[in-house]
């Protein structure tokens, strides 16, 4: 069988994550769940892929998990360009583009 453990398991008449909450989604593959195979779940990646079918919690496969996701900084445009217009490495401080015209600062139009 092909497929990754995903953090879920059948405990106490409910399928619980990892992480300890309870799973509010299910996407069992064909004849699934059968509890005869195992208590844990793993998604499938051969005949059924991208759904899942009981396994036994020791069965060596790949894992599949969940992370938070990074944060980014706003793009503030640097000192001396509006919020319209745009910036680019090697730009000048001064110097903004705006439809692709150079623009200095204190030219008109700006």
């Amino acid at each position: 069988m092909g497929g990754v453990h995903i953090g879920l398991k059948y405990i106490d008449g409910k399928y619980i994550w990892s992480d300890g909450s309870e799973a509010d989604y299910l996407n069992f593959a064909p004849g699934f769940p059968d509890l005869t195979f195992g208590d844990c779940l793993a998604m499938g990646t051969g005949l059924f892929p991208g759904q899942w079918m009981n396994i036994d919690c020791s069965t060596p496969l790949p894992y599949i998990c969940t992370k938070a996701a990074a944060s980014y900084a706003e793009n503030v445009p640097p000192e001396g360009c509006t919020d319209h217009g745009e910036y680019y490495p090697g730009d000048e401080i001064g110097q903004k583009t705006r439809l692709g015209t150079p623009k200095t600062k204190g030219a008109s139009g700006s």
